[in-house]
């Protein structure tokens, strides 16, 4: 019905692929289903995208690592399937709020305060996560973008040949760097900021 009414990208909030941080979110649902789900959908004629978050209070490598792998999964079963990894962004009105402010995150005074609160950046510098933590939300921030077989790069790919150039090139060490949970020396990640290629506040 979805195909007939001219769907051609269907959204899907995964979140976490932690049952521990899918508990927190409130958001339960079977795993397995969701595979078998994945498959099914590569007969239509739809992409099918696949969102999740990282950088949730309490969560740990474990479970950012369960996180990748169910994307990895997702995209190796279905190729019409595409994935994204947004940074958690703390906003009053519920539980994860008040886990952030516990582990020392300062509520804004004013309207204007909340403008640094994107999920491109860890707001406040994330104190609700070790260091080590810190260092892979950012390393998989920017790797995302290069993992599956069709790069979030295409509208650079439109205005820059050699953006895309390089972001082809780039591809097998940032899956390298995904896979492994590599974050040691990020000197592309520096260099994409230093050219305000990557990082800059939406």
């Amino acid at each position: 019905m979805l195909q007939r009414a001219g769907c051609r990208r269907l959204p899907v909030a995964v979140e976490s692929g932690s049952e521990k941080i899918r508990k927190l979110l409130k958001r339960p649902f079977d795993v397995q289903r969701l595979l078998e789900i994945n498959k099914d959908l590569k007969k239509f004629d739809m992409a099918v995208h696949y969102a999740f978050m990282m950088g949730f209070p309490t969560e740990t490598e474990e479970d950012l690592n369960e996180s990748i792998s169910l994307a990895l999964r997702l995209l190796h079963e279905n190729p019409k399937a595409d994935t994204s990894f947004n940074i958690y962004t703390p906003f009053p009105g519920n539980e994860l709020f008040e886990i952030a402010v516990k582990y020392g995150m300062q509520v804004p005074k004013r309207v204007e305060d909340w403008v640094s609160f994107n999920y491109r950046n860890l707001t406040q510098g994330a104190p609700w996560l070790s260091k080590e933590m810190r260092h892979l939300v950012e390393m998989l921030d920017f790797c995302q973008f290069f993992i599956g077989k069709r790069p979030f790069l295409q509208p650079y790919e439109k205005t820059s040949p050699w953006v895309s150039l390089l972001s082809h090139a780039y591809a097998p060490l940032a899956r390298m760097r995904v896979k492994h949970f590599w974050s040691q020396f990020p000197i592309e990640m520096k260099l994409a900021k230093l050219l305000r290629l990557y990082g800059k506040q939406e």
